[in-house]
């Protein structure tokens, strides 16, 4: 282990000299660097995919994008650096990044691309003093849409007098993926159910794997659904999800996906059950699928001061609420009302976002910027 640590940090600090010399570089030849930074593995895997397309710039020829990452895999090559080497780069114009980093180049405004779809609380209320000093050392925040300012309202209290700006650029993933499904024949019948709960360590209280178990065991005895579960990414490696996977490995009707791009599972699903996670609304704008959600805090919703977010008061709009397991299996067994909320989820996708515009949204923030 320490040995490792000792092969890392002297592989960040050759990359680091290099990244410097071409920074030099583009500098000398009148071009703006934008480094954008993934800051896990388990990150990188699932956003990778999208953000590899809304970093390119057509049309201009002037903006050097440098992608960088903290992933063990690509130690052997020149974008792989350690976190804490970020701050010893220079001449950076733009830092970019879609989850909360610590440390940062010198002298460069810091984005923040907000990677959750609604106003979904981000972590628990212990950790929010936490969160808001690592947000407010960002210059600005990119939000998808306007119901995403109200958890950053609550996270950055009068924000306007501090330097952090918000501004609405669309919900890039969305679009790509929306653009993607065009191309994706779906099954005529699935049968399938997708299981995804929020991360267990942002909210071990709320979120539906305390009772995952009880769950799967209701769905197998009392309905013909099969079961997909896709954990929460930073959840992918850890104990619990192991201990699930050996206990279930030789049922049939469950299947455990940890993918990078979730796209096919999703589309050939007829609904999804989860919590209080944001990719609830992304199943539902992207498939036009209700979600369940399984809520046993409902009580405790006013008491977290959380009972005024669009997250919580939009849930009925674009699925059904259900407190424990003979609730879900009755809403589960009601197929026929499923189809009442396709209409509603369309609407609220369209009023809500600027469908089909984020990469220009994007693009548009950034040559401003710079």
């Amino acid at each position: 282990m320490i040995f490792e640590k000792i092969i890392l940090t002297i592989i960040s600090v050759k990359n680091l000299l290099i990244i410097n010399l071409l920074i030099f570089y583009y500098k000398i030849i009148s071009h703006k660097v934008l480094i954008f930074y993934h800051p896990k593995d388990s990150f990188k895997n699932i956003s990778n995919y999208y953000m590899d397309k809304l970093l390119k710039f057509p049309n201009s020829k002037k903006i050097k994008v440098i992608i960088l990452d903290n992933s063990k895999i690509n130690f052997y090559k020149i974008n792989y650096i350690k976190q804490h080497f970020m701050k010893y780069i220079n001449g950076v114009d733009l830092f970019i990044n879609n989850y909360v980093c610590d440390t940062f180049p010198k002298k460069c405004q810091r984005i923040y691309l907000h990677h959750d779809i609604y106003d979904t609380p981000l972590v628990n209320q212990k950790k929010e003093k936490e969160l808001f000093k690592r947000l407010s050392k960002y210059d600005h925040i990119l939000l998808p849409s306007p119901k995403s300012k109200k958890i950053f309202n609550r996270l950055i209290p009068n924000y306007k007098n501090k330097k952090i700006k918000l501004s609405i650029i669309g919900y890039y993933k969305l679009d790509y993926l929306k653009h993607k499904i065009l191309n994706i024949k779906k099954k005529n019948q699935t049968n399938n159910i997708i299981i995804a709960p929020t991360d267990q360590y942002a909210f071990p209280k709320l979120s539906l794997i305390n009772k995952i178990e009880k769950i799967f065991y209701q769905i197998l005895k009392q309905t013909n659904y099969n079961i997909i579960f896709r954990p929460h990414p930073s959840n992918f490696s850890s104990k619990n999800i192991i201990r699930l996977k050996k206990k279930f490995i030789y049922q049939e009707r469950i299947e455990f996906d940890n993918s990078k791009n979730y796209l096919n599972t999703y589309i050939n699903s007829d609904l999804m059950i989860s919590d209080l996670s944001g990719t609830a609304y992304t199943y539902s704008f992207l498939t036009n699928q209700p979600t369940i959600f399984f809520s046993n805090y409902e009580k405790y919703l006013k008491k977290l001061n959380y009972n005024n977010l669009n997250f919580f008061n939009d849930r009925n709009k674009i699925g059904y609420i259900v407190q424990n397991e003979k609730d879900l299996i009755r809403t589960l067994l009601n197929k026929k009302k499923f189809k009442n909320k396709h209409q509603i989820i369309k609407k609220i996708l369209f009023s809500t976002f600027q469908v089909g515009k984020a990469k220009l949204l994007f693009d548009n923030f950034i040559y401003k910027v710079l």
